[in-house]
């Protein structure tokens, strides 16, 4: 990469960075738990009689959400289950995650230097190669550990050289049971605190045993061939 093309990279990454605060910033201090259960149960009887423009304007909300990184992927899954029905308002999380997430694999594969894990210990050298090796399951275990931001596993998969087949069909698997979860305690919206009220701990335990199992897996011993970054 040539210095006028790096400088120009780099001044594209400070940009997206500042962006990226400045709309987390928004969004945690006007997406609040209370405002959106309330005008949320305030919409039901529109979002029936309008169905196809909430359904739109839902999937439009999660797909910039997951594009953006924002924390908003819980709160507007509970909201579309609420609107939308069970089932319904899991599928539009669903396709609005995997579009914004997609577009951000996308994005971030296109600015990222293509020698970035050249500098890396060889230690963590072997580490990205080997969740190279199974990358579906790779994806699959990070997107059950809740505690881990879902933008930053995206952000990691398209530098890391993870394909997109195996990308979006890991992050599809990861999310179905997390997105069924939540679009069931959005049928009880009205009845929660807060957000975090929507996931008992059993639940998040499940997940998270769930996921680090899977991510033991990732690291198990394999005479697979190994991967090289496209």
């Amino acid at each position: 990469m040539n210095a006028k093309k790096k400088s120009f990279t780099l001044l594209i990454v400070i940009f997206a960075v500042a962006l990226l605060c400045v709309l987390w910033w928004l969004s945690l201090r006007h997406i609040q738990f209370k405002d959106v259960q309330s005008y949320t149960l305030q919409m039901q009887s529109v979002a029936q009689t309008h169905l196809l423009i909430t359904t739109a304007l839902l999937f439009f909300i999660q797909a910039a959400g997951m594009f953006f990184t924002l924390p908003t992927k819980a709160v507007f899954n509970m909201v579309a289950g609420a609107l939308l029905g069970f089932f319904p308002g899991a599928l539009v999380t669903i396709a609005g995650t995997l579009v914004g997430t997609s577009g951000l694999f996308w994005v971030s594969r296109k600015i990222t230097p293509d020698n970035i894990f050249e500098k890396l210990p060889p230690l963590l050298k072997r580490f990205e190669q080997k969740l190279l090796t199974r990358p579906t399951l790779t994806l699959a275990s990070l997107r059950l550990i809740l505690a881990l931001p879902y933008g930053a596993i995206t952000i990691f998969a398209a530098i890391s050289g993870i394909r997109f087949r195996p990308f979006i069909i890991g992050s599809f698997l990861g999310d179905i049971p997390v997105v069924l979860l939540y679009s069931a305690a959005g049928l009880q919206l009205a009845d929660l605190a807060s957000a975090k009220d929507a996931l008992s701990p059993t639940s998040i335990a499940v997940l998270t045993v769930a996921g680090v199992g899977l991510f033991a897996g990732v690291l198990w011993p394999s005479r697979a061939k190994k991967t090289t970054r496209p």
